[in-house]
This record gives structure tokens, sequence and C-alpha cells, in this order.
């Protein structure tokens, strides 16, 4: 499992951890765009659902301001073998 949160997050008490640059160049930065398009994708979301249950656009707003989300990667395709060792 992989998992990241906001690089802004001051209320985290663990910061993201990545694998090394050369490893896999641009991981982090990749990810983070994916992280914060992601977490824009749930701001309008939870406007949307405000508005279908008849409540004010922002009504739900409260429950995502701290900004606190995580970002998980739970599958990893395989690798072979030969490549790990390499």
């Amino acid at each position: 499992m992989f998992e990241v949160g906001s690089d802004q997050d001051h209320h985290s008490h663990t910061p993201n951890l990545w694998p090394p640059e050369e490893m896999i160049p641009n991981f982090s930065k990749e990810w983070m765009e994916l992280f914060w398009t992601l977490q824009e994708l749930n701001k309008n979301m939870m406007k949307t659902v405000s508005l279908a249950l008849g409540l004010e656009m922002d009504a739900l707003d409260y429950l995502i301001s701290k900004g606190d989300n995580n970002f998980r990667a739970l599958y990893y395709p395989s690798v072979r073998k030969d490549i790990l060792d390499s």
C-alpha cells in the first residue's frame, strides 16, 4: 500500500515518504498533482450532494475544510523478479 496526504497539512504528524527520485522520476510531483485534483473533485462532489439534499451549496464544507484527506494506492501491478534483482 502507498499512502500520501496533503503536502500542506500542518495537522499531520507523519510526512509523506517518497521513493528516491532517481528510482521513479517525477513520482511525488505526479502523485501530488493527482492528490490536489482529487481534492477539488471532492469539494465539487460535496457541493453537489449539498444541493441534492436541498441545502445551501456550502452546507457540508465543514466536513472537508481541514484538507486532511489521504490518497492510497492499494494495488500494485506485478513486477518480474529479474527487474527487482537488478
